[in-house]
């Protein structure tokens, strides 16, 4: 206690009703980015711009190490220290008063996306109780797709999410879980051939979501909605490592973690 201070004092500042956008990247280590990895051949174009221009934090930390473990952990503040997944635990069906019912008492509306299914982890029911009820996922996608993976590839998606965020009543407080960057790494065409010269499955599912992430700030960057939100993102664990972080608990959990605010200027 007398090292870090449990007793914490915040002035009463004007509260201002920003959007807030949470984007949970699959599998997306500290180690796959460029501009947290600058030892090596960069994968990560877009996510470097962005990130260098927004507060982002070096030595960010993931609590867990399977996607299960992240919507709590990031939306509700539960770290995974449970033996059992805290969706498939006894306490799932409690109310944890997670930030969406915080912001909802300040008039936010709420919505949650996922390429995938409903039923992936007991997501569903956690976010019902926790978050929101409003879940658009893969069941709701409503244009013709292959299922090249483990639900409706991101290029596709992202564009999805961002057409639907323009219709939230504002301020609103949303999140979206991504696909990509997971084992059988598939990458749909027309990306496949266009990275063809990437030969590392893995490397090049790092591009494609890089590539992803641009088409969905291409759509939402001229929303009257994206100058006044603010934006974060993180990973939801860490993969497996290409050998460039020393072998350390820290760099074993090590995830980006950035805050992006477009319409600030400090």
């Amino acid at each position: 206690e007398k090292i870090i201070g449990f007793e914490k004092s915040a002035s009463n500042k004007e509260f201002k009703k920003k959007n807030i956008l949470f984007i949970i990247l699959e599998s997306f280590s500290s180690e796959r980015i460029g501009i947290l990895n600058p030892s090596i051949k960069g994968y990560t174009p877009f996510m470097d711009s962005l990130l260098s221009n927004a507060r982002t934090y070096k030595y960010g930390v993931a609590t867990g190490k399977i996607t299960i473990d992240a919507l709590p952990s990031v939306l509700s503040g539960i770290p995974s220290f449970m033996e059992k997944n805290y969706c498939y635990s006894r306490y799932n069906n409690n109310d944890v008063h997670a930030i969406s019912s915080l912001l909802e008492k300040e008039g936010y509306s709420n919505a949650f996306f996922y390429g995938g299914l409903k039923s992936t982890f007991g997501f569903e029911n956690f976010m019902n109780i926790n978050f929101t009820k409003n879940y658009f996922d893969q069941e709701d996608y409503d244009s013709a797709y292959e299922n090249e993976g483990w639900g409706v590839d991101d290029h596709l998606f992202l564009p999805y999410v961002a057409s639907k965020l323009k219709t939230l009543p504002q301020p609103f407080c949303a999140s979206l879980l991504t696909l990509s960057l997971h084992h059988p790494f598939p990458v749909p065409e027309p990306y496949k051939t266009l990275l063809d010269s990437i030969k590392d499955p893995i490397k090049k599912s790092i591009t494609y979501t890089d590539i992803s992430l641009r088409l969905f700030f291409n759509e939402i960057r001229n929303e009257d909605w994206f100058k006044s939100s603010i934006i974060a993102i993180c990973a939801d664990h860490t993969s497996d490592s290409f050998g460039h972080f020393h072998e350390n608990a820290m760099n074993h959990f090590a995830i980006p973690i950035t805050f992006f605010a477009p319409g600030d200027t400090a």
